[in-house]
C-alpha cells in the first residue's frame, strides 16, 4: 500500500497566480477531512499529504477551472526501515595516499637558515 496513491475525499486546490508568485488554495470538507486524518495518522501523530499540479485540470460545466492541484496522502516508507542507514560514498574521491615517512634529519649537515 506504500506505493498507492490514496487522494484526500472531497478536496480542492487551484492555483492562483499573483505578482508574488504562484499562491495555491486547498479546500477541504471539514467532517471529511477530519475522519480522514484520523484514520491515516502514523504512529508518531503525523498527517502527510502532497500537493501536485494535475495534468489537465477538472472543469465546471461553463469551462472554467474547478481544480488543478491533486491532494494525496504521503504514505512513502523507505524499503528497509529497520535497518541502519548506510554512508554513501564520497563522489570524485579516492583515499589519499600514505605519506612516506621523512629520514632522520643528521644536524651536522643542516644548513644554519
Amino acid at each position: 500500500m506504500a506505493n498507492e496513491k490514496v487522494y484526500v475525499p472531497k478536496s480542492y486546490g487551484k492555483t492562483r497566480t499573483t505578482q508574488f508568485g504562484d499562491i495555491y488554495n486547498l479546500d477541504f470538507h471539514a467532517e471529511t477531512l477530519i475522519e480522514f486524518v484520523k484514520a491515516n495518522t502514523d504512529a508518531r501523530g503525523y498527517f502527510k499529504i502532497s500537493v501536485s499540479k494535475q495534468k489537465t485540470p477538472k472543469l465546471r460545466d461553463d469551462g472554467t477551472i474547478m481544480s488543478d492541484l491533486t491532494i494525496a496522502l504521503n504514505n512513502w516508507k523507505p524499503e528497509n526501515a529497520g535497518e541502519a542507514p548506510k554512508a554513501a560514498p564520497a563522489k570524485g574521491k579516492t583515499a589519499a595516499p600514505a605519506k612516506a615517512a621523512k629520514p632522520p634529519v643528521d644536524d651536522e649537515e643542516t644548513p644554519p637558515f
